[in-house]
């Protein structure tokens, strides 16, 4: 049987029709291809990047079809296979890389996908969770490692290739470098030859760099990506930066006031202008390979690795190692302003953990599922897990609250 184009593709199911036997589905991994002449001619009824792994034909009612797709979820006919929706709800069976929830209003949370493409990008829920809508145009099937939210409430994109800001319904591009640099010039200054130095404008380049975390609810946005770190000054139309120390990808970066802090898996960075520059921190000498790092209020950094949690209130001058909190491999921090707590999570583990700075008491959550990160959504939390989608938990009490595991931390000897 010709009737299927010999092009490079898999067909993974044929599902035959049981009230009309000349029609027959094709799932292949360019599309659904339906025949209606018992296989002398297919039709492709979807877009060719539709991967179809199963067909089902409601016996009842043979215009119902569902379509399991990668990617895409369910989706879902009910005209014979001629136009097809998506059945899925809520946003389950995802890699979430990325959760935001909007300042403004706790119920909205855009979560960033990676791996799915165009069926990928970012997704927001205005229920706590109940409803998504997928918002990837201008985004082009780039991966979401990173989303920020500006002073002024718009929302910000990091991506495999670059950084975005939502404008509408659609995501623009803000990756532009605009470097300066010192360029000696000689001058005629009283008869003598004189060098002199002065800021020049280097040619801008476009910036495609994978952007690992961003920040940008302050007057000075940063990026920690993997050619180094950025910073802008005019909301995005224009970014300053690359290695630092001759080094890039950075994983993570934290804000708080002038300072700024950021790490790769071997090093600790610190400003103390807005990322105008940058100078080697003291890291914990026992951590050998870091993850995230966070501010909290009282002006601690908290940093978290392959050997668990540590705090420094000096600027890393000394560490203090948190060896109570039975949780390694730390994999993200977040700071709860609201509730005044720092919240860690591990992709080994599948417990969540709340900690006050100033009493040192922690308490922990059973999600059920190995978790990628977790924010603070007004009394409740939310997660990414590793690779089911958004976990929305139920409402929670402070942690010196009547928590089931709250105990008191005791931080070790502190390690210079």
């Amino acid at each position: 049987i010709q009737g299927i184009p010999n092009e490079a593709r898999r067909t993974r199911v044929l599902r035959q029709d049981p009230e009309n036997p000349a029609v027959v589905y094709a799932g292949t991994t360019e599309g659904l291809y339906k025949t209606s002449n018992a296989g002398r001619s297919f039709e492709r009824r979807t877009a060719p990047d539709v991967v179809v792994n199963d067909v089902y034909v409601d016996p009842a009612n043979s215009n119902r079809v569902l379509l399991a797709t990668d990617r895409g979820g369910v989706l879902a006919s009910n005209d014979g296979g001629r136009s097809f929706a998506p059945s899925n709800a809520g946003l389950s069976e995802r890699k979430i890389a990325a959760l935001l929830v909007d300042r403004r209003d706790p119920r909205r949370i855009y979560a960033g996908v990676v791996n799915d493409k165009q069926f990928g990008g970012v997704f927001r829920t205005g229920d706590d969770g109940a409803d998504w809508r997928q918002l990837s145009v201008g985004l082009d099937g780039r991966d979401v490692f990173a989303l920020g939210q500006a002073g002024d409430g718009q929302i910000v994109a990091g991506t495999s290739h670059g950084i975005f800001v939502l404008a509408g319904d659609a995501w623009q591009p803000r990756n532009t470098i605009a470097n300066t640099r010192l360029k000696t010039a000689t001058v005629k200054m009283r008869g003598a030859q004189v060098n002199i130095e002065k800021q020049v404008s280097e040619p801008p380049v476009e910036f495609e760099s994978l952007v690992h975390a961003l920040d940008v609810s302050g007057k000075v946005w940063v990026a920690a990506t993997a050619y180094g770190l950025l910073t802008s000054r005019d909301q995005g139309a224009s970014w300053q930066g690359g290695p630092v120390m001759d080094q890039g990808d950075f994983l993570s970066v934290a804000v708080q006031g002038d300072e700024m802090a950021a790490v790769r898996d071997d090093r600790v960075v610190i400003s103390h202008d807005s990322g105008q520059s940058w100078w080697p921190m003291g890291a914990p000498t026992r951590l050998t390979h870091m993850r995230c790092v966070t501010f909290s209020a009282d002006g601690a950094l908290w940093l978290g690795g392959l050997e668990g949690l540590f705090f420094t209130r000096d600027l890393g001058k000394s560490w203090f190692w948190l060896d109570r909190l039975p949780l390694g491999d730390i994999g993200d921090l977040s700071y709860d302003a609201a509730a005044g707590r720092v919240l860690v999570s591990s992709r080994t583990s599948d417990q969540i953990y709340a900690i006050d700075p100033q009493t040192m008491t922690w308490a922990f959550w059973q999600s059920g599922y190995r978790i990628a990160l977790v924010r603070a959504a007004g009394g409740r939390l939310v997660a990414a897990s590793l690779n089911d989608g958004v976990l929305v938990g139920p409402p929670v009490p402070p942690v010196g609250g009547q928590t089931a595991g709250a105990k008191k931390l005791k931080p070790n000897f502190p390690f210079n």
